[in-house]
């Protein structure tokens, strides 16, 4: 499977650094995001009603400057 992020990259002037998957809620199950990430080496992010949720939100936001979430 990790094909997926050398296809991404492959599309890219540069290669990333990290791959997100941003998603407008919550992911359905709890295991999801570390499946997607284990499985594809994609980190998963998400909006939730006060700002962002995800094992590397600061990162992917960029620390100090993260965006506030739209309104649901």
């Amino acid at each position: 499977m990790d094909q997926v992020p050398a296809q991404i990259n492959h599309t890219l002037p540069r290669t990333a650094d990290r791959l997100y998957l941003v998603l407008s809620e919550p992911p359905a199950e709890g295991w999801a995001a570390d499946t997607v990430r284990g499985v594809f080496g994609v980190h998963v992010v998400w909006s939730t009603t006060d700002g962002w949720g995800g094992e590397e939100k600061e990162i992917a936001l960029g620390a100090g400057n993260s965006p506030v979430a739209p309104a649901l």
